[in-house]
């Protein structure tokens, strides 16, 4: 996908439906948690991401997003379009972006992608 289609599917996201970013990443997402995790791609880079909430994340939520890919302005319009259909949700706080964070029980990033 282009990144200019991702960021219009992104903005086209309803906030009405209030799962429908978490459903989009991890389709047998449940409902009961806003957190939730996927992996895309984006012209020809792999992505991860990875949302977390307070109970299991570093911050009080987090938004991570794992890539390979050198293009830090692309990343963060990624990452960026992500959390502002999560912020509208109100869940319990605004999410923290973390771009390729160390997570436990990962050894590098490629066992993500």
């Amino acid at each position: 996908m282009k990144l200019e289609n991702f960021l219009k599917k992104m903005e086209k996201m309803k906030s009405e439906d209030f799962f429908g970013i978490q459903y989009y990443f991890e389709k047998g997402y449940d409902g009961h948690c806003p957190c939730f995790n996927g992996k895309f791609e984006i012209d020809g880079k792999k992505y991860a991401v990875w949302g977390r909430c307070w109970r299991v994340s570093d911050n009080v939520q987090d938004l991570n997003i794992f890539t390979k890919s050198r293009a830090k302005k692309k990343t963060m319009q990624i990452a960026e379009a992500i959390k502002k259909i999560l912020d509208a949700q109100e869940w319990y706080n605004p999410y923290t972006i973390q771009i390729n964070p160390k997570i436990s029980g990962y050894k590098s990033i490629h066992d993500l992608l």
